[in-house]
């Protein structure tokens, strides 16, 4: 097919990048915040969580940036290296498309808003899920969005109950002594090692 023109090779970079720009932010994807509150299980409070796991995650990320294009390209090379009618055709579709709707501005407005609020919650004290919730009522009572729509996002709600459950088993372990119990073992194990101080 056409796909090794360019497309398979697109289609990686984006993929990828969705995954490593997921990783970069504390607010890119719902594991961060399972990683951020596991490790408050075992004692390791991050001052700063939003700007410490940014600062953290940086250079992989940017490595990651950087050398998926040139790994893709060794793995897939596309045929076709210049697409010159793409610009065309985006301009043409978002001309169809037209200005941004008012919905689509409150829906941006909000995004906005909630990653301020979660960058500055070790400065303000309000925790993410306040955010999240403040976020998705102004959405609600906007009519951005609607209970039926969300109703419908079955793998939203999926997700939602799997975390919550690990959330909860995570909880459990700390409370019983596996978490502490598990976290001595492995750095008892790494510093007898010689890999960690």
């Amino acid at each position: 097919g056409t796909r090794m023109h360019c497309g398979a090779f697109l289609v990686q970079c984006c993929y990828q990048a969705t995954a490593t720009s997921s990783c970069l932010f504390l607010s890119g994807a719902a594991q961060n915040y399972l990683v951020l509150k596991l490790a408050a299980g075992v004692g390791v409070e991050v001052e700063q969580p939003f700007v410490t796991w940014t600062l953290a995650a940086l250079a992989p990320c940017i490595v990651c940036f950087v050398g998926t294009p040139l790994l893709v390209h060794m793995l897939l090379p596309p045929t076709q290296r210049s697409t010159p009618e793409a610009p065309r055709a985006a301009a043409s579709t978002l001309q169809l498309m037209g200005a941004p709707q008012d919905q689509e501005k409150i829906f941006g407005g909000v995004i906005l808003g909630m990653v301020v609020l979660w960058a500055s919650a070790s400065t303000t004290g309000l925790q993410p899920v306040v955010a999240a919730f403040l976020g998705i009522s102004v959405l609600f009572l906007t009519g951005v969005l609607t209970w039926e729509e969300c109703a419908q996002n079955s793998k939203a709600w999926s997700t939602y109950a799997s975390f919550a459950s690990l959330v909860s088993l995570a909880a459990a372990l700390t409370r019983v002594g596996v978490t502490k119990w598990l976290a001595s073992s492995v750095a008892s194990r790494v510093a007898s090692a010689g890999l960690y101080g």
